[in-house]
Parts: C-alpha cells; sequence; structure tokens
C-alpha cells in the first residue's frame, strides 16, 4: 500500500514574482497576474525497502514534482487567483507502487479539501500488462486503448466532437519510476 501525505498552502500573495521579474527583465505583466502552482515531493527516508538517505531532491522526486504539476494544473481555475501562488507538497511515507497516481489523486483531494475553485478532480491510474502473450506491447497497449474509449464513449454518451484535442487524455508508454 502507498502511503502519501499532501498539504496545501494558499492562495498566498506571491511575492517570488515581482523578485523574478526585476531580475528577469520580462516584461510580460501575463505571467504576473496569474496565478503560480508550486509543486514539491519528497519521500521519506523510510519509504522504500532500501532506506534512503535524506538531503536535496533527487532526480526522480523532481520528475514527479513536475508531472503532478502537469496534472493539477489544467484542473485548478488559477485564473481566479491572481497575483497568488498556490503551494501543494507531498510527502510518500510508504511506496509500494503506483506512487505517481496516489499523489495525483490526493493532491486533487487536498486542494478540493482547501475550498480552491477547480474545473474538476484529476485522478491519477496506474495499470500494469503482465504476461504478453506475443511479446509486442505497443501493439497491445493500441488496441487496448482504442477498446476502452470506445466503451467509455458509449458507456457515458460522450459527444466527441464536443471534446476538445487537449483535453483529450494521450497515453503512451514509459517506464516505471518506482
Amino acid at each position: 500500500h502507498t502511503k502519501v501525505l499532501v498539504t496545501v498552502h494558499g492562495p498566498q500573495a506571491n511575492t517570488n514574482r515581482k523578485k523574478e521579474a526585476r531580475t528577469t527583465n520580462n516584461n510580460n505583466n501575463d505571467d504576473l497576474n496569474n496565478c503560480l502552482l508550486s509543486t514539491f515531493v519528497k519521500f521519506t527516508p523510510f519509504s522504500d525497502e532500501k532506506r534512503q538517505v535524506c538531503g536535496p531532491e533527487t532526480q526522480p522526486e523532481k520528475l514527479l514534482s513536475r508531472k503532478l504539476s502537469e496534472a493539477l494544473t489544467p484542473v485548478v481555475q488559477l485564473h481566479e487567483y491572481p497575483k497568488m501562488e498556490i503551494k501543494v507538497s507531498a510527502l510518500v511515507i510508504e511506496n509500494e507502487g503506483g506512487v505517481l497516481a496516489s499523489i495525483i489523486s490526493a493532491s486533487s483531494v487536498a486542494l478540493a479539501n482547501a475550498g480552491l475553485k477547480m474545473y474538476d478532480l484529476a485522478v491519477g491510474i496506474n495499470f500494469g500488462v503482465f504476461g504478453d502473450d506475443n511479446e509486442n506491447i505497443e501493439e497491445d497497449f493500441t488496441r487496448w486503448e482504442e477498446e476502452l474509449w470506445q466503451k467509455i464513449v458509449e458507456a457515458y454518451d460522450i459527444d466527441i466532437s464536443k471534446i476538445s484535442q487537449e483535453n483529450q487524455n494521450i497515453y503512451q508508454l514509459v517506464p516505471d519510476i518506482d
């Protein structure tokens, strides 16, 4: 069982943006007026079977932070919080796989619980393919994706013409970072 603790701080005034704008000489006022959603992921030293050394943010933690930000940014109504910052911090207490999905789901619930305006909840899922019969996993995945999408469209009576291209999920095979 993967166990994650997520905290949400904000929205609060973003004082760092003014400093960043002065140091970078960026004259784009849209960046200053938008809300900043910052994410941070950290593993406890005892989260995995092999004890980790405490220290600065590792590459897997940075990757998870970036993926978490990519998942949460579209669901939070950031335009409702101009010149503010929302901080989402996730602490992985126990990691037995599926950590990114757990962090995304827990963060989404934490944002909703904090009373932030959201379009919808983000939900992370994991799935695995076991016993690939013909060792052609990409073809199997593509066939599975097409069949699943068709079943979802039929089950929920979705009008595909009303879904914008940016709101459709794109699936790709990536190695597990757990």
